[in-house]
């Protein structure tokens, strides 16, 4: 992920945790394909939107003994804020591409979060 991370140069990462609501929690834990849609979602938005579409999304599942469930953790790499829409924020795209439960985004601005998720 640093490679990647230098790849971008000055934008920083955005880091995103998906987490699933009581009535959507997957049988087994974590769902593959959940994240394959979300991840075709996204990048579906972006397009119809023309909204730059050149940056890349790495995803890792992590299991929660404390809340008892798996969520995930994203790492979005070369998404410019400066860049971005001017009346929908990224944390709202990624709650409509995300539809089984909570969304909490934020700029990673050090090196300890990326190697936390990896």
């Amino acid at each position: 992920m640093m490679l990647e991370q230098m790849y971008y140069g000055d934008i920083p990462p955005i880091m995103v945790r998906l987490s699933y609501a009581p009535c959507h929690l997957p049988p087994d834990g974590v769902c593959k394909d959940h994240i394959c849609k979300f991840h075709r979602r996204l990048h579906d938005y972006f397009r119809h939107h023309d909204l730059p579409n050149d940056w890349r999304i790495i995803t890792f599942s992590e299991y929660s003994p404390e809340m008892g469930r798996a969520h995930y953790h994203c790492v979005v790499f070369g998404l410019d804020f400066n860049d971005f829409h001017k009346f929908i924020s990224f944390h709202d795209i990624v709650q409509r591409c995300w539809p089984f439960g909570y969304v909490h985004t934020k700029r990673c601005w050090s090196l300890g979060a990326l190697r936390y998720v990896s």
